[in-house]
């Protein structure tokens, strides 16, 4: 399936580049953040060469891949299902379910052929004071060959939306002139916790744009521009601690400490540069960088040389401003960083800092960890040092070097940090085999973690001295794998989260290695902006981590929508309250609760779906008599003696249908009174079959 794909998208480039060019966009007035794609022509065209192309290619990767994707699509089917019975009935939501337009456009961009594609964006816009919340904008621009299909799409979408029970249409909506969809909610346009809950969709030749609000709130059209190929994020800082301060009265002292007050923007950009993905990460300053982030980058202290030991896995050197460092700690409070300890640390070290990663030694689970910090004055080190209490430091010796171990209470036996101090360079490892094993390497010579001939980017602004971080992708993988995946598989269900990939899914270390590097990344400074760029087969060394780790486990969490769940839980509890209604009427007939969900369902003549979810696949048979030959189901389990499980409010609650899927909280559940409790905690997320049969 990958191989075809990549197949597929080889286009000529010149065509790609006329196709980068769009007829129309759409300007937001203020955006807040935005995520895009631009050139997605000429990225697919790029992709089979680069390293994440040949990756997708590998058999294992492409098996996993596509695994993953079709498991998503399962998942979108059935929000889709029940987004459009929920479009039919007199449902009322919380007011956390006010943008189910949102929702309702998605589903119209999941529909969409990634190969018809030539840009996308969402972006969230503040477009009055009246909301606390952003508006949401999405939009995107496809090959021509595409806009016929595209439009009916967007055309059965604007029907269903029309017919909808939840939206009215606005009649004779118009946009610059343009004829457009707009919607609003049949209970009120403009309720909720300061979220509008208004909904539009807009088309116009070469585009087609959703969003909330109205779109004259939320900017403009204009011609549109060549784009180059190119994956971005960006966030106006300066319009988000507006926000925040508006939201909650005064910017949060964590936000100050870290410095994100002084933050005009944040921008991230990914780019293909030959076979190798260019990860860059731009923090524009209004004045100079304060906080922690001003600290990590205004620093001047010279590298310390930090040499790892083999398997190593990545490495950060930094020069750190540790005044500037530390007035940030103390913005937190005394807790945060006492002041005798705060005193030493300034005078004790320069600012220059190494921290190194290396894979666990053989058996151990827990990284080898180094960190390295140049010492400005011994006294001070050893008056901040005596601070440890002498019951719980021992002296050891390793490859000729006095050293001390630590032991902390109530710590990992494996985690007994070791230290010592070198040529004016204090040296910390997490064990003593660990710092053993540095020092072997450090005998070696050598400044820092050995990356080959992984050479670092190219970009404009002044290199600076004072930043320097190393990877190796395969070392990564290796340890990833051997190491921490298998302890995935020791977790229950329930905390798995339904992940897109299984553990024993994921490709073998030999299969995808030597289709890893290793890779640089540098730190320039081009007047009040400061560049993070990083060079590898998966970009940065963050974006490593995310593509190792994006099946089996983030995605768990990012693509199960909160919203999503609400309103799939809406749904689930509306059908319980039907359900009641015949389960009262059976009691009044037989004195009893029915034996089983076949008898309720012959006897109280319920329709076939009546107990089923939309788009449910978890759903169970339910045993109908002998000689009735229809297929009924059921995404709720009937338990007739009850299951006492505790509500949000401390009380025990029998109940006697508990909904099959599993959520983080309030799972559905109908009580034997009647009562749709809400259930958190254990009895929320733990598989049905620990309810019982």
């Amino acid at each position: 399936m990958i191989r075809s794909l990549l197949g597929s998208v080889a286009l000529a480039p010149a065509l790609a580049a006329a196709l980068t060019a769009q007829a129309t966009t759409f300007v937001p007035s203020k955006a807040i953040a935005r995520f895009a794609a631009d050139g997605v022509p000429q990225l697919l065209a790029l992709l089979p060469k680069s390293g994440p192309g040949l990756l997708l290619a590998q058999a294992e990767v492409s098996e996993a891949f596509g695994k993953g994707l079709q498991r998503y699509r399962s998942m979108a089917a059935r929000r889709e299902a029940v987004q459009a019975y929920a479009r039919g009935i007199d449902l009322e939501l919380p007011w956390s379910n006010s943008p189910p337009g949102e929702m309702d456009g998605m589903r119209a961009v999941r529909e969409i052929d990634l190969a018809d594609l030539v840009h996308v964006s969402a972006t969230a816009v503040i477009a009055d004071d009246e909301n606390m919340f952003p508006h949401t904008l999405v939009t995107l621009a496809c090959k021509p060959r595409a806009e016929g299909r595209w439009t009916q799409t967007f055309e059965r979408h604007a029907k269903e939306l029309t017919g909808s029970k939840t939206w009215r249409a606005v009649a004779d909506a118009k946009f610059d002139g343009n004829a457009y969809y707009q919607f609003e909610r049949g209970d009120d346009a403009q309720a909720g916790n300061g979220q509008d809950r208004r909904v539009w969709l807009l088309h116009v030749p070469g585009l087609f744009a959703f969003g909330t609000g109205t779109p004259d709130q939320l900017g403009k059209l204009a011609p549109g521009e060549p784009a180059a190929p190119q994956v971005f994020g960006s966030m106006d800082m300066a319009a988000y601690v507006q926000m925040i301060s508006r939201g909650i009265g005064a910017l949060p002292p964590q936000f100050a400490a870290f410095g994100v007050g002084a933050m005009q923007s944040i921008e991230w950009r990914g780019s293909f540069a030959g076979d190798k993905v260019l990860d860059e990460i731009a923090i524009t300053f209004a004045d100079e960088p304060k906080g922690l982030v001003g600290a990590m980058l205004n620093g001047k202290a010279a590298l310390p040389a930090q040499p790892l030991p083999e398997h190593a896995l990545a490495q950060v050197r930094l020069a750190v401003d540790l005044e500037l460092a530390i007035d940030a700690l103390t913005a937190l409070g005394g807790e945060a960083l006492p002041e005798p300890i705060a005193k030493n640390v300034t005078k004790a070290f320069t600012g220059g800092v190494a921290i190194g990663a290396a894979a666990p030694a053989r058996g151990g689970m827990i990284p080898r960890i180094f960190v390295s910090l140049a010492v400005a004055d011994q006294k001070a080190l050893d008056e901040l040092l005596a601070m440890l209490p002498p019951e719980q430091k021992k002296q050891a010796t390793y490859e000729d070097t006095p050293c001390t171990v630590v032991t902390i209470p109530g710590a990992p036996a494996a985690f007994q940090p070791a230290y010592c101090v070198l040529d004016g360079v204090l040296h910390i490892a997490e064990s003593g085999q660990s710092l053993r094993a540095f020092l072997k390497a450090r005998a070696g010579g050598g400044e820092a973690m050995d990356v080959g001939d992984a050479k670092e980017p190219e970009g404009a602004g002044e290199r600076l001295a004072t930043f320097d971080v190393r990877w190796d992708e395969a070392a990564i993988y290796r340890s990833y794998h051997e190491v921490w995946l298998p302890l995935l598989k020791l977790l229950p269900d329930e905390i798995k989260g339904g992940a897109l990939v299984k553990p024993d899914e994921m490709p073998e270390p030999e299969a995808v290695l030597p289709l890893l590097g290793k890779g640089r990344g540098v730190l320039r400074r081009d007047g009040k902006t400061w560049r993070l760029q990083q060079l590898g087969t998966l970009g940065g060394v963050e974006g490593a981590a995310a593509a190792m780790t994006w099946g089996p486990i983030l995605s768990a969490g990012f693509h199960h929508d909160y919203h999503d769940e609400e309103l799939e839980k809406a749904v689930a509890k509306y059908k319980l309250g039907k359900v009641w209604e015949a389960i009262e009427a059976f009691e009044k007939a037989n004195k009893r609760l029915p034996n089983d969900l076949g008898e309720l369902v012959v006897q109280q003549k319920l329709a076939d779906d009546a107990l089923l979810m939309p788009g449910d696949p978890l759903a169970e048979p339910v045993a109908l008599p002998a000689g009735d030959a229809r297929t009924v189901k059921s995404s709720f389990r009937w338990f007739k003696d009850g299951v006492v499980v505790d509500d949000n409010g401390g009380n025990d609650v029998s109940v006697v249908l508990v909904s099959i899927k599993s959520y983080r909280w309030s799972r559905p559940m109908l009580a034997k009174n009647g009562v749709l409790p809400d259930v958190y905690g254990v009895w929320s997320g733990q598989p049905i079959d620990r309810f019982g049969k």
